[in-house]
């Protein structure tokens, strides 16, 4: 239909990064994608089915979305037509006031567009969330009260152990947010960090959690960082406790 490939190059509605949504690439498209999140260290897949959502489009809702980067009035018309054009219920036609006419390209198109700001809005909730929020809201109330239920142990070294752990485990968080050789590198360097090793670093070729472990990341994001995060220390909280000591 040359109104859905005329709609569709007029609109990018390929969604958040992640989303599973390629209009572009199709199957293919989806298929490479998956492998860069596998091979990134990602394993969840989130599957959403929105009940009976093609039969409860907006047209109030759709129409405008499509006016911000459809300025054609004929075909923003023609696209209004399509929506309202009614459906044929044994000898009479039924008007339509919300949904989109299921069998052709420009539906599942249309209701893309739709969704299109909900699949960005998730991604910003999700996958790109601030670290010192997802520490203080998150994880600090689960590491208090794992220390006040272990905090009888009178050894610190279970402590340095989970603390080290938790801080690495942070850093392949930073690391995997920043996904591409060249925002690593710009991220490196904001820490400091000398331009050839900040270089090297970024475009290593190895996995999240080995440069987690390694020098470069140890050196860019030392404790002191994570303490002004706001990240709770079990460690700290033991010794000011004087539960244990040095």
């Amino acid at each position: 239909m040359r109104t859905g490939y005329t709609t569709e190059s007029s609109y990018d509605c390929a969604g958040a990064e992640g989303s599973g949504r390629y209009p572009r690439e199709y199957a293919h498209g989806a298929v490479l994608a998956a492998r860069e999140h596998q091979d990134a260290g990602k394993r969840w897949v989130v599957d959403m089915d929105l009940k009976q959502f093609f039969d409860e489009v907006d047209h109030d809702i759709l129409m405008p979305r499509l006016g911000r980067k459809i300025k054609g009035k004929r075909l923003k018309r023609l696209l209004n037509a399509f929506l309202k054009a009614g459906v044929q219920c044994g000898d009479r036609i039924e008007l339509t006031t919300k949904g989109t006419p299921q069998g052709g390209p420009l539906s599942p198109l249309l209701s893309n567009i739709l969704l299109d700001d909900l699949d960005k809005d998730l991604f910003r909730r999700g996958r790109g969330r601030n670290l010192g929020r997802f520490t203080r809201e998150d994880l600090n109330p689960v590491l208090r009260g794992w220390l006040n239920y272990f905090r009888l142990a009178e050894t610190k070294g279970y402590a340095e152990d989970l603390d080290g752990w938790l801080r690495r485990r942070l850093r392949c968080i930073l690391w995997r947010q920043w996904k591409r050789g060249r925002t690593r590198y710009k991220q490196l360097r904001k820490r400091g960090m000398e331009e050839g090793r900040a270089r090297a670093s970024a475009f290593n070729g190895r996995g999240a959690w080995w440069n987690s472990g390694a020098s470069h990341m140890n050196d860019a994001f030392r404790k002191r960082y994570f303490d002004n995060l706001g990240l709770f220390s079990l460690l700290d909280n033991l010794l000011s406790s004087r539960l244990i000591t040095t």
